[in-house]
């Protein structure tokens, strides 16, 4: 009985071509040779199974399926992200091999199964065309992973692999001017009619060293990668060379003046850095130059001489002038007088018109006076100068002259004396100067009449002297 349950298979050798055996205790059906499509697709097989005393045949047939197989898989393709919709990215191909061919693809089949859910391929079934079906974003997305499929006709056999699809950056966008929270700078975004633009105000000289960084620009790709880093550049409006860049930051090359140059229009560059196809963008940085009160008042000459006529009433005797170069309070002026003004002597204030009141020669004939300008600056900064007003008191013939010398009792002389004789000599002085001061001598009345012509006087040195010879008789 024990002989009988052991069973024992064999393949009956019509039908196997030698590729087939059987395992004689378990049944398995393997090939002994490679089968190949073409050669023949179907085997038909009869196998048989004994227990010692009876024994059973069954048949069966083998057919042979040739499995696709993708070629040069997996696949990878970069493109530009302003690739055409609709061009054809790459093509995939998967063979099948028969005996009599090298390979075939006339029934085979591709799809894509998984890596599509934005829908931005398409894969052609009957080519293995990959198709780019939506525009593509290197900013959105750079890299896709598309698994795909080769199935044969009866789609029994498949083979699977994968598309990778990077995505290259193109240089789309230009740089863009933006805001800064630098202090003091003010931006205004760019229009359709302008660009962007910024503004600051700067203190000239003293108010700002060289070196000082005075303003700050911006700006921002929306590209990436290597078209993404901005270089930014001092193209215009720098003729003074007054300003220079460090990156995306002005700093202050040389001291500002404002009496000289009170506005700069910098015109400055944005690049990306794409090589082939850069993008550049510009933006105008106004540089307003402030005031500092960094000048002092100015006399249009050191000394001003005057001459003023004594015992006249309160007169205007002149007006002295001074200039600031600096602007608005810090130019304007306010005169005085400092040191002594010997009670006499006034400025106006704004327009520095020097008045006087009436004056004695007699007690004073030059006044030295100081006047000073100086400017409205505030805080405490202002500037001021000098200059010397020296008035010369003019003298006016207010003086009669006074006799200082002469004869106090009668004068005698004899009648023999001739004519030029001298009788004596008068002296007189004038409180008065100048040409007032000088006294010129003449001859009165004379008693009698007839005696007039005896007698002659001197204009110039007051000498009185006989003109004729006198007859005592007579």
């Amino acid at each position: 009985a024990a002989v009988n349950k052991r069973l024992e298979f064999s393949l009956l050798p019509e039908g196997t071509f030698g590729r087939f055996r059987v395992d004689p205790l378990s049944g398995d059906v393997t090939t002994t040779d490679s089968l190949v499509v073409g050669r023949r697709d179907f085997y038909n097989m009869t196998v048989s199974v004994t227990d010692g005393v009876h024994t059973s045949t069954a048949q069966f047939e083998v057919s042979i399926d040739v499995q696709p197989v993708f070629v040069n898989a997996p696949y990878s393709a970069n493109v530009l992200e302003n690739f055409t919709v609709g061009d054809t990215i790459l093509s995939v191909s998967a063979t099948e091999e028969t005996w009599d061919t090298a390979g075939s693809t006339s029934s085979i089949s591709y799809y894509i199964r998984s890596g599509n859910e934005r829908g931005m391929f398409r894969l052609e079934p009957p080519t293995g065309e990959l198709i780019l079906s939506q525009s593509l974003d290197f900013e959105d997305l750079t890299t896709y992973v598309l698994t795909i499929q080769a199935v044969d006709t009866d789609g029994r056999t498949s083979d699977t692999t994968t598309i990778t699809v990077t995505v290259s950056n193109v240089n789309e966008f230009a740089p863009v001017f933006e805001a800064v929270a630098f202090p003091g700078v003010r931006f205004t975004p760019a229009t359709l009619l302008r660009g962007a633009m910024y503004a600051v105000t700067v203190a000239e000289d003293r108010g700002t060293p060289t070196n000082s960084k005075v303003a700050q620009v911006a700006a921002s790709d929306a590209d990436t990668a290597s078209n993404g880093p901005i270089t930014f550049d001092l193209v215009a409006g720098n003729g003074e060379q007054r300003f220079y860049l460090s990156g995306a930051d002005l700093f202050l090359n040389a001291t500002l003046d404002f009496e000289g140059t009170q506005t700069f229009n910098l015109n400055i560059s944005a690049s990306d850095n794409d090589i082939d196809n850069g993008l550049v963008t510009y933006t105008v940085l106004v540089v307003t130059v402030s005031d500092v009160n960094d000048n002092s008042p100015i006399f249009s000459q050191p000394q001003y001489n005057v001459s003023v006529t004594e015992e006249v009433p309160v007169t205007l005797i002149t007006v002295v002038t001074a200039t600031d170069r600096d602007s608005t309070q810090n130019s304007r002026l306010v005169y005085s007088l400092i040191g002594p003004n010997f009670g006499r002597f006034s400025i106006n204030s704004s327009t520095a018109v020097v008045s006087v009141l009436s004056l004695d020669r007699g007690n004073e004939d030059l006044y030295t006076l100081v006047i000073q300008a100086t400017d409205s600056a505030a805080n405490g900064l202002q500037e001021s100068s000098s200059a010397l007003l020296q008035v010369t008191v003019v003298d006016v013939n207010d003086n009669a002259p006074v006799f200082t010398t002469f004869p106090t009792g009668l004068i005698t002389f004899s009648e023999l004396e001739p004519a030029g004789y001298l009788l004596t000599t008068v002296q007189a002085s004038d409180a008065d100067e100048g040409r007032n001061a000088a006294v010129s001598y003449s001859l009165g009345t004379v008693s009698p009449v007839a005696a007039l012509g005896y007698f002659e006087v001197n204009d110039t040195t007051g000498s009185l002297r006989l003109a004729q010879s006198v007859d005592f008789e007579a």
